[in-house]
């Protein structure tokens, strides 16, 4: 339910709160998975796996320590950063494949512009999340103090990983476009 993301009447039963935990953790092990895999990676990605492995962590155990929901929310809502790319995957599929090459260029930047949307309103919906939190809590446990001096940078750094992939499949888009102008694929 929506409940689980946004603070609403806190209807969340426990049912939900056990499936939400397990895709945090799902996500967490996935991210590690690949690291552990991936022979070659680029900085930024490396970067943004393991914020995003550390925000999964931190709020789980900060969830499971204080039973607050909030933790919960703030993991669920970064855990969209990891499950909004099937787009992506599309356009990194196609290429891979070499199939459909008219397409490949309209794929990335479609994805680029795509990912670009749906991780601003990510971002915008957490921060929105933390400064309602911030502003309606004047007593903060050991908890809210450490995430109230961390939510932000993580999620900067978090975002502006993700703004570079966006510019990534941006430059992946010019590059099959000029590729097809060479050749004159028709689009």
């Amino acid at each position: 339910g929506i409940d689980i993301v946004f603070l609403l009447k806190d209807e969340t039963t426990q049912y939900r709160v056990d499936w939400m935990v397990l895709c945090i953790i799902s996500i967490a092990v996935i991210y590690t998975w690949e690291l552990i895999y991936r022979l070659k990676i680029g900085l930024p990605l490396l970067i943004h796996h393991i914020i995003t492995i550390i925000f999964c962590q931190l709020s789980m155990a900060s969830f499971f320590d204080t039973g607050n929901i909030l933790f919960l929310r703030c993991a669920t809502i970064v855990g969209f950063h990891a499950t909004t790319e099937q787009m992506t995957f599309v356009a990194l599929l196609f290429y891979r494949l070499d199939i459909y090459r008219q397409y490949h260029s309209f794929l990335f930047y479609f994805a680029a512009a795509l990912s670009f949307i749906i991780k601003s309103i990510v971002a915008t919906v957490a921060m929105w999340q933390y400064a309602i939190r911030i502003q309606n809590d004047e007593e903060f446990d050991n908890w809210e103090t450490f995430w109230c001096y961390t939510f932000v940078p993580l999620l900067l750094l978090l975002y502006g990983t993700q703004i570079y992939a966006c510019r990534i499949l941006y430059l992946l888009g010019s590059r099959c476009r000029r590729r097809d102008e060479k050749t004159d694929i028709p689009t």
